[in-house]
């Protein structure tokens, strides 16, 4: 018997253990399972919090990118209005700080240095912890460190006190007060251009003339050159089933004389065109100009000023081209052309 004794003791003693982890789990298993619960469902909530986060950062990145653009010199910039429509929505999200950055950019592109400057001072304000205000470091040739704020706002008032001392270079004078006026009717509103009847006179009264004759009523601009500007004046988009391919390679038959007037292709300018047949100016095709399109001032002559409407032409040079690129894909049409003398 003694024999049998050890085993049996050993086989009560396995028995007793097992029987305290059964008592153990059948005594804790709920609070177990609880916990378990509460420990997925908080590494739960925070992947959704983290989830959550990132929506609300793209989301806002995504509205402030809608109001960005490329600048001419490859930066990105902001457009000030589009920038000022999302404020309420970017307000309190990453993004914001970074959206006024943008929209002094912006401005500064416009040529508006004071309003630019003043934008940098708000996020200098408002965001004080921000990178962009906070860190700072030597730039150029200044040994003071700088934060990216306080080197925008000096680069900004160095930019426009300069270009304040070379106007010539960056916009051509006004017309003189009392200038005659040509309202250019679209079908998107109104432009209105002051001539300077002063350095071209014949170019001003030829255009005076075809107006007041109603020469341009129902000519469509034929050509917007990929959003520089626009370009009209062909008799023959008048012509039901003209071929498109086909206008602004003909305007009316007579020519103007070249006239020097030491003006340049800056937006917002009018320019008679020159074909390649022309020995002067083209008679009636002429150019308004919403970028500066340089390239055209060995060949065109300036000779009036966007004074009102300005946006206007810009909508139009804007709007949705035909697969060439060049002109609107629906054609915009000119109802009328009336002149205002000069005084």
């Amino acid at each position: 018997m003694a024999k049998h004794k050890a085993p049996t003791e050993v086989t009560v003693a396995l028995h007793e253990e097992k029987s305290g982890l059964a008592t153990f789990v059948e005594k804790h298993w709920v609070k177990g399972a609880i916990v378990a619960v509460m420990v997925s469902g908080f590494i739960l909530y925070q992947q959704w919090q983290s989830r959550q986060a990132a929506e609300v950062v793209d989301a806002s990145w995504t509205r402030l990118m809608s109001a960005v653009e490329e600048s001419g010199g490859g930066e990105l910039i902001g457009d000030p209005d589009l920038i000022d429509g999302l404020s309420s929505e970017l307000e309190g999200t990453i993004a914001a700080p970074w959206a006024l950055f943008l929209k002094a950019r912006g401005l500064r592109e416009q040529g508006e240095y004071d309003a630019a400057v003043a934008v940098l001072l708000e996020i200098k304000e408002r965001y004080p912890e921000h990178p962009l205000v906070r860190d700072k470091r030597t730039r150029g040739d200044s040994a003071t460190p700088l934060s990216a704020i306080e080197h925008l706002s000096k680069v900004f008032n160095a930019e426009a006190e300069w270009r304040s001392t070379q106007p010539q270079l960056f916009d051509n004078p006004a017309p003189p007060p009392g200038s005659p006026t040509v309202t250019i009717q679209t079908d998107y509103g109104d432009i209105v251009v002051a001539l300077y009847q002063d350095l071209a006179p014949k170019h001003s009264e030829n255009l005076i003339q075809l107006a007041q004759d109603g020469f341009y009523n129902g000519i469509k601009i034929h050509r917007t050159a990929f959003g520089q500007m626009l370009e009209t004046g062909d008799p023959l988009t008048k012509e039901e089933g003209s071929d498109p391919l086909e206008w602004g390679k003909q305007g009316i038959e007579h020519s103007v004389e070249t006239e020097e007037t030491g003006l340049f292709h800056f937006a917002g300018y009018l320019s008679m065109n020159k074909l390649a047949t022309d020995e002067g100016s083209n008679g009636s095709l002429f150019a308004i100009t919403v970028q500066d399109v340089h390239y055209r001032n060995d060949q065109n002559v300036v000779f009036g000023k966007v004074v009102e409407g300005l946006e206007v032409a810009q909508e139009i040079a804007a709007l949705p081209a035909d697969p060439s690129g060049q002109r609107p894909s629906d054609p915009v049409v000119i109802q009328s052309m009336t002149v205002t003398p000069g005084a």
